[in-house]
């Protein structure tokens, strides 16, 4: 097997040899690739998985067979001539590969109209799973109105809420919920305010979930009049 040689040729070295040792180089390459190493059976020559994330795979629908490869293993997919990433799908309890053009991070926006909210109680604004104008759920992460984390990240939070003008003289109040508990909230009194904003961006691990709630201390309950969340993973 031809062995490579880092850091070869040096600036000094004439190009004759430069020429050579790329050569060398590239025979090493192909003797790299022209491997099977163990651990997974294929039809397919090539360099293949041993079962740990990141190594690259060869045809991810149909050469490889044998022990499953760790998340993130890349593999190039010879029939669709496209690169694939192997993942966990925690919301259809399942793995396998996809291809890197599919969608891979959370974009979930979500709204309602009105909703009756009581006097002085902090209550869950119910945005509609899919009947919202201009509502979108990239990795069906939404229902039961929260959004529940397909995997773990940084997520950036935005809620609003408009409410009525017969609320002008009093407190209100927004908050994200992380799983059942406050996380970031806002109250603010004004004649002049009638929308009210939050925003966070939080660290979510795997089933995560999160929800946002609404409040006021008029004496009597208030339906505002619209509410949207949108939820987009980072990183």
């Amino acid at each position: 097997m031809t062995v490579w040689v880092p850091n070869y040729p040096l600036s000094s070295t004439i190009m004759s040899s430069s020429t050579e040792q790329i050569r060398i180089n590239w025979d090493a390459i192909e003797d790299w690739w022209s491997v099977e190493h163990g651990g997974i059976a294929s039809a397919t020559s090539g360099a293949h998985a041993i079962g740990r994330t990141g190594i690259l795979q060869v045809d991810a629908t149909s050469g490889i067979t044998g022990t499953e490869p760790g998340t993130g293993a890349l593999a190039l997919d010879t029939t669709l001539g496209e690169m694939q990433i192997y993942r966990w799908d925690s919301t259809n309890s399942s793995a396998g590969y996809e291809g890197l053009t599919d969608q891979k991070f959370s974009r979930i926006r979500k709204g309602m109209g009105a909703q009756v909210i009581p006097a002085s109680t902090w209550t869950k604004v119910v945005c509609a799973s899919t009947t919202f104008s201009g509502s979108y759920d990239g990795l069906s992460e939404w229902s039961a109105y929260r959004f529940t984390a397909d995997g773990p990240g940084y997520y950036f939070i935005t809620a609003h809420i408009l409410w009525p003008a017969t609320i002008s003289e009093y407190n209100k109040g927004i908050a994200i919920y992380k799983n059942g508990a406050v996380l970031t909230r806002k109250k603010q009194y004004g004649s002049s305010i009638l929308t009210l904003s939050v925003a966070d961006i939080v660290s979510l691990v795997t089933n995560d979930y999160i929800e946002f709630y609404a409040w006021h201390n008029h004496t009597a309950s208030v339906s505002i009049e619209a509410a949207t969340i949108q939820i987009t993973r980072v990183s």
